[in-house]
């Protein structure tokens, strides 16, 4: 078997022109004439500097500049980072993993195997680490100091795509305390941290992949995105990440600023979730009169602003292994039709838990709560704190409806990840045992293109009968003073180690 994936060198983190900010210049080398980039993100009371179990933006930036990774994800494709070979078996289920040996950490010590090895046991037991549920770490051993070897209890032939690309960061083996500091191998080293303050990084001048040209990140928590745009526009920051498209519109039009997106790869699937494990969407007529209660394009319209997209039920729009071919047979706006549903089962009301987790939901769960009103249901919003909703998940579980969005992936880490039976993060509660056995089928598929039909089907029956409305795709909009250009991304998260600073 053969897994292809892109090795990424110096040369390809300057070139990374996919997921350079449109609007902005590319990045390229020399020193900045602006030392400081000051960034607004979202952030919590509670955060701490571990990206595997963070609830907000601000653990993600900064882990995402300070550490590296063995694969990451750039324009919804796997690319090496610091692997630079990922062999598997014949079986796919031991895949022998070489890094680079070129590398340290930012105290000086060289990144080993062992480190390696450690990271992703580690994360692993971490909400983050889900995908790892079928490595056996006490199989799995280094093999050198630039060797190791992963064993699986399962063929997992889509293991580099859908589990190391996820998240597969790499911190010093015995790592246990990430609440002031983290030590990483990336292009910017932590100088200070809190939840209430932020962070502040220092560029690492010994960067591996090119020292940094900006020489020092401020990365601010903000958990509204109306006080990340204020604090832009009032000149308190120069980088608001994740605004409003009502604001991007405000904003684009005032001189000095400009409004960016990281691509469809870096887009948000607006959804409503069902809970099937609840009435009254125990019954697929139910759920499929909501479905046609919701004016998709509308909402679009509305919420987006002419920024997003109609979705179509599947997250993974546009990337690699999505099924295009049933976009639009999702049950059609038809709102008489589906007032009778409701009619006819006694639907008069349910709770929907509601919080801005992405710019556009609470505007959207309130069209939608208009919109079911015009079939005679009303919607009691149970209002949440976006930076601790998913701090513990059983109460999550209890709730009727969630207005939630879905970071755009592939379908092979997002389908096993929200939609299986036994996922911790499937807030439909949806349960299809043939769903879960095309899945399982299309992880150990080690031909690409049977893997991919049954990828396929897994996705129209998730599609016909789940109870997930994905209604649009908004990308991540950032908007930032002038001059900031060749910021890239990977799974929502800015990147800077690439990005330039100049007036």
């Amino acid at each position: 078997m053969t897994v292809t994936v892109k090795l990424r060198t110096a040369a390809a983190l300057v070139a990374a022109g996919a997921l350079t900010l449109s609007g902005c210049s590319a990045g390229g080398g020399g020193d900045s004439d602006r030392n400081v980039v000051r960034i607004a993100v979202m952030g919590g009371q509670g955060d701490t500097l571990d990206v595997s179990s963070s609830q907000t933006m601000l653990p993600y930036e900064v882990g995402m500049n300070v550490l590296d990774s063995l694969v990451t994800l750039e324009g919804g494709e796997p690319t090496y980072q610091l692997a630079t070979q990922i062999t598997p078996d014949s079986t796919a289920t031991r895949w022998t993993v070489r890094i680079r040996d070129d590398v340290t950490f930012h105290d000086g010590a060289p990144v080993r195997a062992a480190d390696v090895l450690y990271s992703l046991r580690y994360i692993s037991g971490n909400p983050s680490g889900s995908g790892y549920a079928d490595v056996d770490f006490d199989a799995s051993e280094v093999v050198d100091d630039h060797t190791l070897t992963l064993v699986t209890t399962r063929p997992r032939a889509d293991f580099v795509e859908a589990v190391l690309s996820v998240l597969s960061v790499v911190f010093p083996e015995g790592t246990t305390d990430f609440t002031s500091t983290l030590i990483g191998s990336g292009p910017y080293k932590v100088t200070s941290f809190s939840p209430a303050t932020g962070a502040v990084l220092e560029a690492n001048r010994d960067y591996w992949g090119g020292a940094p040209s900006i020489p020092r990140l401020e990365i601010i928590p903000m958990a509204e995105d109306s006080a990340r745009l204020s604090a832009l526009t009032g000149g308190q920051v120069d980088y608001a990440n994740g605004i409003s498209a009502t604001g991007a519109e405000t904003v684009s039009g005032q001189d000095g600023f400009e409004v960016s997106d990281l691509g469809k790869s870096s887009a948000a699937a607006m959804s409503f979730t069902l809970n099937t494990s609840k009435a009254p969407f125990d019954d697929p007529e139910v759920v499929k009169a909501v479905k046609m209660s919701v004016d998709r394009q509308k909402l679009v319209d509305v919420v987006l602003r002419g920024y997003g997209e109609v979705g179509h039920d599947l997250v993974g729009s546009g990337l690699s292994g999505y099924s295009e071919e049933g976009d639009g047979t999702e049950p059609a706006f038809d709102p008489d039709a589906a007032e009778k549903i409701f009619r006819d089962r006694n639907v008069t009301g349910v709770d929907m838990v509601v919080s801005e987790l992405a710019p556009g939901l609470t505007d959207a769960s309130t069209l939608l709560k208009q919109q079911l009103a015009d079939v005679g249901v009303t919607v009691n919003f149970v209002d949440a704190d976006p930076t601790t909703l998913f701090s513990d998940l059983t109460p999550v579980h209890e709730n009727q409806m969630l207005a939630i969005y879905y970071a755009n992936r592939p379908a092979s880490v997002t389908l096993p990840m929200f939609f299986t039976s036994d996922s911790p993060y499937n807030f439909s509660g949806w349960k299809d045992p043939e769903f879960d056995s095309l899945l399982t089928r299309a992880q150990a598929e080690t031909d690409k293109d049977r893997r991919a039909a049954l990828l396929n089907r897994a996705q129209e029956k998730l599609r016909t009968n789940g109870a997930t409305v994905v209604w649009g795709y908004s990308p991540v909009l950032d908007a930032h003073v002038d001059g900031i250009g060749g910021v890239t991304g990977t799974q929502s998260v800015p990147l800077f180690g690439k990005a330039t600073f100049t007036k």
